[in-house]
């Protein structure tokens, strides 16, 4: 199967270290942001993360419709995960159970949860660049900035008064 092809978007960002032709005809859907699902409206955790990171990802230009989906399981994900960490820190990460001949210490089930929930937010937070591992394979080429002086001294044509 191979990798995954890198979107047209990213390999621009990275500045096309293949120089392999880029699809033009690649897919590109309007930035912004989208409404919450309506299933983040039932989940007040989940919506608050929504509008944390929603403004981000709208202000760099990476955050489209199609992406309100991937983007609520990451924050569903992320609530599941605060949820789980506030009962493991409420119980433990051991419980007792009670037994025939008494009590036996086992794994907070809320440890699955929480365990299961972290590997959902880190997979999403890779493919959305959330991560410092993830952003660090993105490079931007910055535009080279000429002098003010120059740019201003090309404005004008030869034997032109500046008043």
């Amino acid at each position: 199967m191979g990798r995954r092809p890198k979107p047209t978007m990213v390999k621009k960002l990275e500045g096309n270290p293949g120089k392999r032709p880029l699809n033009g005809e690649e897919m590109q859907p309007k930035a912004g942001i989208p409404d919450p699902p309506e299933v983040l409206k039932l989940d007040l955790v989940a919506l608050a993360e929504w509008e944390s990171v929603a403004p981000e990802f709208a202000g760099m230009g990476v955050l489209t419709r199609l992406d309100a989906t991937a983007l609520a399981a990451y924050c569903m994900a992320c609530a599941r995960w605060k949820r789980a960490e506030e009962l493991i820190s409420e119980q433990g990460i051991l419980i007792e159970e009670p037994t025939p001949s008494g009590f036996r210490q086992r794994k907070n089930p809320a440890f699955t949860i929480w365990k299961e929930s972290l590997q959902q937010m880190r997979m999403w937070a890779v493919e959305f660049g959330m991560t410092p591992a993830a952003r660090s394979r993105i490079r931007i080429e910055k535009a080279e900035r000429k002098d003010p002086l120059e740019e201003f001294l090309q404005r004008t044509a030869p034997g032109e008064r500046v008043n």
